[in-house]
């Protein structure tokens, strides 16, 4: 029965220690990004997403690059569902990362790197294998930069999944698809030719 008791209190620990690191991890990360939070992507929309990707793309055996990963949410969900051959998050947010890592480490997570770098300011830093798939979920005024990296650093074929935001109406890239849900935009698709 003490042996019961004393798991039961344990557990609660966990619970609160957990709960606890989750409200410093999003005061830590609106700080150390000058005030602006981590904004996830919302599930029913990965949902959504996930839905398109069965009908139309194949991501078994392909690399996964999450620009702006924040906690590497859409990483661990492609991984999740599908068999990529890596899956690779990317953000200049150093308690994020080392955080998400550590949880990452903990569930057993493999095949998913968390990296600390701000992609904007060197994106020739990024990862130098074959990408096949750039998901973004990034603020209006840095979508212009997402462009000029695709164009500059992405291989011909790469595609562009853009959540919420999308790209300059004049980019060089080319929209494969619009995923709409109730009369609204979630998604574009775009590929590099």
């Amino acid at each position: 029965m003490i042996y019961i008791l004393l798991l039961l209190s344990w557990g609660l620990l966990v619970l609160i220690l957990a709960s606890a690191s989750y409200y410093y991890y999003y005061y830590f990360t609106t700080l150390s990004t000058n005030g602006v939070p981590s904004i996830g992507s919302f599930s029913h929309d990965l949902l959504l997403l996930k839905s398109y990707l069965e009908n139309y793309e194949s991501i078994d055996g392909k690399t996964i690059v999450d620009l702006g990963c924040g906690e590497g949410k859409v990483v661990r969900y492609f991984l999740k569902h599908w068999s990529p051959k890596h899956a690779y998050g990317y953000d200049n947010n150093r308690f994020s990362i080392r955080f998400w890592r550590a949880i990452n480490k903990l569930w057993g997570i493999q095949n998913i790197s968390l990296i600390e770098h701000d992609f904007m300011e060197n994106p020739e830093k990024i990862n130098r294998e074959r990408v096949d798939i750039v998901y973004v979920y990034l603020f209006p005024h840095l979508m212009e930069k997402v462009e000029k990296i695709m164009r500059k650093h992405a291989n011909r074929g790469t595609l562009l999944i853009c959540s919420r935001f999308f790209l300059p109406k004049k980019t060089s890239l080319t929209l494969k698809n619009s995923i709409m849900k109730e009369k609204a935009t979630r998604y574009k698709v775009y590929i590099k030719n």
